[in-house]
C-alpha cells in the first residue's frame, strides 16, 4: 500500500522543466505585441527579470537562415526561478521579431539547463 501511495506521488508531481514552462507560458501570456524593445524590456523587470537582449543580426548563420528584415532579430535570455541538482540552473532564450522601428511584432521561447545542455 505504501508503495502504491509513493507512485502515486511521484506521478503528480511535476517535473522542473515543466514547472519552468508553465511559468514562463504565465509570463509570456501578459507580453504584449506591438510593445517597444524598452517597453519589452521593462516588462520582464515587472517580474524581477533582467532581460538581455542580444542581436540576431550580426550573426551570419542567423542572416541566411532568416534575414533580420523577417526573421527572429533579437533573443532575450532570463533566469527561470527553479534549480536543482539533475538539472541545474535554467535559462529561457526568448526569440523576438522586432520590426525596424524595434517594435514587438512575434516571440517563442526555448528552455535551457546547465546540466543537461552541456553534457558531451
Amino acid at each position: 500500500m505504501l508503495m502504491l501511495l509513493m507512485q502515486i506521488i511521484a506521478g503528480c508531481s511535476k517535473d522542473v522543466a515543466q514547472e519552468d514552462a508553465e511559468y514562463l507560458e504565465a509570463v509570456l501570456e501578459k507580453l504584449t505585441l506591438e510593445s517597444s524593445a524598452e517597453e519589452t524590456i521593462v516588462f520582464f523587470k515587472k517580474f524581477d527579470h533582467e532581460l538581455q537582449i542580444y542581436s540576431n543580426c550580426v550573426m551570419a548563420v542567423v542572416e541566411e537562415i532568416a534575414p533580420c528584415a523577417s526573421g527572429y532579430s533579437s533573443t532575450g535570455i532570463i533566469k527561470l526561478p527553479s534549480s536543482d541538482s539533475e538539472h541545474g540552473i535554467g535559462v529561457a532564450q526568448i526569440y523576438l521579431r522586432l520590426d525596424s522601428e524595434g517594435v514587438l511584432k512575434d516571440h517563442f521561447h526555448d528552455l535551457y539547463y546547465e546540466k543537461l545542455d552541456n553534457r558531451l
